[in-house]
C-alpha cells in the first residue's frame, strides 16, 4: 500500500530528469534514444495488454512461466509483453488504414457501410428479441 502511494509521486522522477538532461545543450536535442520512441508507440496496446500479459490471477500475480526464477519470470514475461504490443500495435495501424483511410470519400463510403451494418444488426437483434419475448408471427423452427 505504501508503494502505491509513494509511486504516484516519484515514478515521473527519472523521466523529468531524462527530459531535462537531454535539453540543457542543443547537441542533445538533435539526438533521442530508440527504447523510449519504440517504447511511446506502444503506450495504447501496452495499457491494453499489461492485465492480460503482465499479470495473472486477478491482477494480483506476475505471469509465471519458469516457476522458482522470478528474474527469469520477469524478463519472459516482459518480452512477451512487448511482442504482443508491437504485434497488436501493427494490427492497431492496419485496421485503421483500413476503416479509416486517409482519401475522404472512401472514408464516407466506409461509415456508411459501417453504418448499414450497424443497422442490420440492430434489427436482427429486434427481430429476434421478438421471437424470443413470444412476440409470435415469426416461426423459426417447429417441432
Amino acid at each position: 500500500n505504501s508503494y502505491n502511494l509513494g509511486n504516484a509521486f516519484f515514478a515521473p522522477v527519472p523521466m523529468i530528469a531524462y527530459i531535462l538532461i537531454r535539453n540543457i545543450s542543443a547537441t542533445g536535442r538533435k539526438y533521442y534514444s530508440n527504447l523510449p520512441h519504440f517504447l511511446g508507440k506502444l503506450t495504447l496496446e501496452s495499457y491494453l495488454m499489461q492485465y492480460h500479459v503482465w499479470l495473472s490471477n486477478n491482477a494480483s500475480q506476475l505471469l509465471t512461466i519458469v516457476p522458482g526464477y522470478p528474474l527469469i519470470n520477469a524478463l519472459l514475461a516482459t518480452c512477451l509483453f512487448v511482442t504482443i504490443s508491437h504485434r497488436l500495435n501493427y494490427l492497431t495501424l492496419s485496421l485503421r488504414g483500413q476503416l479509416l483511410p486517409d482519401d475522404n470519400q472512401a472514408c464516407l463510403a466506409g461509415a456508411i457501410r459501417f453504418a448499414f451494418v450497424m443497422v442490420m444488426y440492430r434489427a436482427i437483434g429486434a427481430a429476434l428479441f421478438y421471437v424470443q419475448a413470444g412476440g409470435g408471427g415469426i416461426v423459426l423452427a417447429s417441432s
